[in-house]
């Protein structure tokens, strides 16, 4: 019991990873997403891949999840089987061969506005400043702007963010600290 609510409670975090919120999901009833990532060499797109697929049934339930590499190959799937609101089965599969890297202790600090983090200070574990991000919202509370800046309070980069009428994200584009798109980020939704 305790490893189903523990495994519930990681499913939930999950789909706020998303570029919608779970709520949205079930609101506009979205059953799939398709998430295609572009890379930019000196301005000019160098790749495109997609990176992450997910589906939910019609209860907004995650079902499927699959995240791909660069090169497009598969590396996990995750699928899940529901009875109305109880997770029955769970299958994951691996198919990355790199192994995960060792990470570094970080401390991060946030600052809020009307409930909404609006700054982010990352500290190594000898209590430096590592990086700052500051975050801008549009009047409906979506993240429009996040700004990454060095500790002597360079900008590193930025990541700026449009949605369509109904409110969804559908890109994402990151920013060199000269302006110039390094990255993006499509999103795109089946109904």
């Amino acid at each position: 019991m305790k490893f189903s609510l523990l495994f519930l409670a990681l499913i939930i975090c999950q789909t706020s990873t998303l570029a919608q919120s779970k709520k949205e999901v079930r609101n506009y009833g979205i059953s799939s997403f398709v998430e295609t990532r572009i890379l930019y060499e000196n301005g000019v797109e160098s790749k495109r891949f997609i990176k992450e697929k997910k589906a939910w049934n019609k209860n907004g339930q995650l079902i499927l999840d699959e995240q791909y590499s660069k090169n497009g190959e598969i590396q996990s799937r995750e699928t899940f089987v529901w009875n109305k609101d109880a997770l029955i089965e769970e299958t994951s599969e691996n198919y990355s061969k790199e192994k995960s890297a060792k990470k570094e202790f970080v401390k991060k600090s946030y600052s809020l506005q009307k409930k909404k983090v609006i700054e982010e200070k990352v500290f190594n574990e000898k209590n430096e400043l590592i990086e700052r991000v500051t975050y801008f919202y549009n009047r409906f509370g979506d993240k429009i702007e996040e700004q990454e800046f060095s500790p002597s309070n360079e900008l590193i980069k930025k990541v700026v963010y449009l949605y369509n009428k109904k409110g969804l994200r559908i890109e994402k584009a990151e920013l060199d600290s000269q302006g110039i798109v390094t990255e993006k980020t499509l999103y795109e939704y089946s109904f």
